[in-house]
Parts: structure tokens; C-alpha cells; sequence
């Protein structure tokens, strides 16, 4: 995470196969998803979406059979940021708001902050001001009540462009 954060994707995608190869060898899905789900998040961040979307899929579908609704969530979270990349606005809201449900019945804030800041950005591309505006009042008082000031300072450089 910590190469992908710098800007420095080949290195954070050297340790992302490591880190995939390793889980696969251990055999646990869950683990195997969440690896896959930082490699894709890697690719999105490097603006490969194509690539991102089909290794989120496959992390999608290992999350869900091996039962970890979290990896569920995170997994909705990265295919909405994969379809506002794409301009996909419409399908963006949709993964947000089955990430945000899944956010509800686990009680993670952060994961609810996150799709909420998601759903007022693809809001706002559609041309609903109200609903962007509700949407961005949750996101800024999720983030506000983690004092995850990170988060915060992203999405308010997100909604100022």
C-alpha cells in the first residue's frame, strides 16, 4: 500500500502478486480476496480500470463464497470507484449503495462514509443537487465522527473539483 500511495504502481504491484501468490498458497479465500482486492485497487489508482474491474470481480465472487460480507462491501465500494472512473455514474451509485447496505448491517462507519462520499460525487456528475448534497452531508459526518481526517481531506479535494 504504502508504494501505491507514493505513485510508485510497479513497485506496488510487484508486492500486490506477492502478496496474491502467498495468499493462494495458504488457500484462504478470504485472504486471497482481500490481496486481489489491493492489486485492483492498484490498477485503478495506476487508470487502469479494465484491469481493476476484472481482478474486483474476481475478489467479488471469492468474498462472497467464502462468506465475508466485509470483503462484500469493500469489494462494492471499489466497483462504484471503477464505474465513476468510467463515467459510469448510474452503476457507481448502485455498487455504493449495496456497499453502504452492507456498511448498515456490519456497523462500519468508514465503509458507509465511503460510499456515501462516492454516491454524492456520481450524484452530482448526474445532475441531482439535492441528493449529492445528502449524500455528501453523511460522507463529511461519517469521516468527521472517525476523526478520519485522511478520508475528509480526499473527498472534500473530490467534491472541489
Amino acid at each position: 500500500m504504502a508504494y501505491r500511495l507514493e505513485g510508485r504502481f510497479t513497485e506496488a504491484l510487484n508486492a500486490n502478486h506477492q502478496a496474491v501468490e502467498a495468499a493462494e498458497q495458504a488457500g484462504d479465500q478470504a485472504l486471497l480476496a482481500l490481496t486481489r482486492m489491493g492489486r485492483a485497487e492498484t490498477w485503478l489508482e495506476s487508470g487502469e480500470p479494465a484491469k481493476a474491474e476484472t481482478e474486483m470481480r474476481g475478489a467479488l465472487e471469492l468474498a462472497a463464497t467464502s462468506g465475508d460480507e466485509a470483503g462484500v462491501g469493500e469489494a462494492e465500494r471499489l466497483l462504484a470507484l471503477v464505474a465513476m472512473q468510467r463515467q459510469r455514474y448510474d452503476l457507481a451509485m448502485r455498487h455504493a449503495h449495496r456497499g453502504r447496505k452492507i456498511a448498515g448491517r456490519l456497523r462500519c462507519t468508514e465503509l458507509r462514509g465511503q460510499c456515501d462520499a462516492i454516491s454524492a460525487l456520481a450524484a452530482r456528475a448526474v445532475r441531482q443537487p439535492r441528493l449529492a448534497d445528502r449524500f455528501r452531508l453523511r460522507a463529511v459526518q461519517a469521516f468527521r465522527s472517525l476523526g478520519a481526517s485522511g478520508l475528509l481531506r480526499r473527498f472534500e479535494l473530490d467534491w472541489a473539483s
